[in-house]
């Protein structure tokens, strides 16, 4: 069964937040969309100064944090 997996940018006191999130059927499937949108985000020039100390964090429906993927 899918669980709902939600994307977070932050750094130093700035905050992007996902409100609608992602079905994934794990963590490893929920980490592989969070690269696949990190990477369109890239392309498209949406995507803050990844040198800026930006990281991608994962996690659950309460909040708590399962995974962090450094964008630098």
């Amino acid at each position: 069964m899918a669980e709902r997996y939600y994307f977070r940018l932050s750094r130093d006191g700035e905050t992007i937040e996902d409100e609608a999130g992602v079905p994934a059927a794990s963590l490893a499937h929920a980490e592989a969309e969070a690269l696949v949108l990190i990477e369109e985000f890239r392309r498209s020039g949406e995507l803050p100064d990844p040198a800026a100390g930006w990281r991608m964090e994962i996690h659950d429906g309460n909040g708590t944090v399962l995974r962090t993927l450094q964008l630098s």
